[in-house]
């Protein structure tokens, strides 16, 4: 590991691939079948997932039933994030791992060091490296 970048291989580590470069994907939840009038019944909308209740597990798989029968899941035709009609890449940094302390905690310590990536009470870049 680098002890100028301590959190740079974090994605090695946990075996997944870095978000960098990348943008969000997702899905709509679509009607199997379109039609005017709406497709879901009073019984559909019945239902209530408590986790508290004692049919807790029933009204799980009548949703599961639900979606199954009803609805699917279409992925989107374009970037979730945009800036017009360009896709925006996220950009993770290595600091957003470990957050920085705020400038309240530091003035009242002055022996406490500002995590790597961040900058101190007084502006310059911090020191701690939290994996050594």
């Amino acid at each position: 590991m680098s002890s100028t970048n301590p959190t740079a291989n974090t994605c090695t580590k946990l075996g997944i691939p870095p978000i960098n470069g990348t943008n969000r994907t997702g899905y709509y939840w679509q009607g199997k079948n379109f039609t005017s009038s709406d497709p879901l019944t009073a019984a559909d909308r019945a239902i209530l997932i408590d986790p508290d209740a004692a049919n807790f597990a029933t009204e799980i798989a009548k949703l599961k039933t639900l979606y199954q029968n009803k609805l699917v899941m279409t992925p989107l035709d374009q970037a979730m994030d945009r800036d017009g009609n360009t896709p925006v890449n996220i950009l993770f940094r290595p600091n957003y791992y470990l957050s920085g302390l705020t400038a309240t905690i530091l003035s009242f310590n002055p022996w406490l060091l500002q995590n790597m990536g961040w900058l101190d009470y007084n502006g310059a870049p911090g020191t701690f490296n939290s994996t050594q």
